[in-house]
């Protein structure tokens, strides 16, 4: 590894050696100057790097639709990171996380339908529904026992 600033020496050198069986063994550290304070240089960091960040995952996480440069001025002022001119691999990494997180959300999600209808058929007089918006994701339920329905028709 390099920096690549003008006047930063800093760089560290690995090496792993083949071994008899033809398979390679450990990396091992050969070399390292690590002079790399006041180093001009900024930082470019991947689309993984971007998404392992706490402070981003939970920009994105509240509001699906927030913009590139919301999401670099938000991790800047929590974690005084700074992407600079890295948008791009932000909105990959924006775009990436939303993913899993739909993915994470809608299966859990889309067995409730199934388990109130079974509720409700398990539970004669009581009633359950789940309603969907209009892009057909969940959007609320509501679960009333017999005891309440009884209650409220009593009145």
């Amino acid at each position: 590894m390099v920096c690549v600033a003008d006047g930063c020496s800093f760089f560290v050198n690995f090496y792993r050696c083949k071994r008899a069986d033809k398979t390679y063994g450990k990396w091992s550290l050969s070399i390292m100057e690590l002079g790399h304070l006041n180093c001009p240089a900024t930082a470019k960091p991947t689309k993984r790097q971007i998404m392992e960040l706490a402070a981003f995952a939970s920009a994105v996480r509240p509001y699906g639709s927030v913009s590139a440069s919301a999401l670099v001025s938000q991790v800047h002022k929590r974690d005084g990171i700074s992407f600079g001119k890295h948008k791009r691999t932000v909105y990959r990494a924006h775009e990436a996380v939303n993913e899993v997180v739909s993915e994470i959300v809608q299966q859990p999600v889309e067995k409730i339908p199934p388990l109130l209808a079974e509720f409700a058929s398990l539970n004669p007089g009581s009633t359950a529904v789940a309603e969907r918006d209009g892009d057909g994701r969940f959007k609320r339920a509501i679960v009333i026992i017999d005891v309440f329905v009884a209650a409220v028709e009593a009145r």
